[in-house]
């Protein structure tokens, strides 16, 4: 819903893109809890039912005449990509519709700063590092980007931990570079920017 305020969507928009938040993975409950819950990596067949979820979203709220087609069909679409590389179908570019490239980008931040029982989660500052350049043309780019500097500025006056051990305050995004903040450590100011060797190890 943010997100689509960000792009300045229109309201009947927005109402579909909260409501696809909301019921975007409800066909998880078809998956198998075995699968569902596995604490390690998923085998080549677990993963291939586990793609199976979008269409059994779409299949579990086709009878509800409440919802519209549009938050259905981007329902089944959120797990494609822009190349064409993503699933149920493979479907690519303008074949996607605008829910589902939103709904996209929303659920790689969330599944890339979750943990899970196989990988620690990553800081918001590396997520949207990786968003940016691991997942750059798989993603709307118009959406990806003006996500990536509203989420940023939502971290500005919160504490990290630097590679150098040091403790300090996030003061100012970088337009040009938003996962590379200005941070305040007692009366000095580091730019990540121009600082190569130092990083954003976590939030504090």
């Amino acid at each position: 819903m943010l997100i689509g305020q960000w792009m300045k969507y229109d309201k009947n928009i927005i109402e579909s893109l909260l409501i696809a938040g909301l019921l975007h993975d409800i066909g998880k409950m078809k998956i198998d809890s075995t699968i569902l819950n596995k604490p390690g990596k998923l085998t080549d067949s677990e993963f291939e039912e586990m793609k199976n979820h979008p269409r059994y979203s779409y299949e579990l709220l086709q009878p509800e005449q409440g919802i519209s087609l549009d938050v259905k069909v981007g329902i089944l679409m959120h797990h494609e990509k822009m190349d064409g590389s993503g699933y149920p179908y493979g479907v690519y570019s303008e074949n996607i519709n605008d829910i589902a490239k939103v709904l996209a980008v929303a659920d790689v931040y969330d599944a890339m700063l979750s943990e899970r029982p196989y990988k620690k989660k990553h800081s918001p500052f590396d997520v949207m590092q990786l968003m940016q350049e691991g997942v750059f043309g798989k993603l709307d780019t118009k959406i990806l980007l003006t996500f990536l500097t509203h989420i940023a500025s939502y971290y500005i006056g919160v504490y990290v931990q630097l590679s150098t051990g040091e403790i300090g305050e996030v003061v100012a995004i970088n337009p040009a570079c938003v996962f590379k903040p200005i941070v305040k450590v007692k009366d000095k100011y580091i730019d990540l920017f121009t600082e190569k060797s130092i990083s954003i190890v976590e939030l504090t």
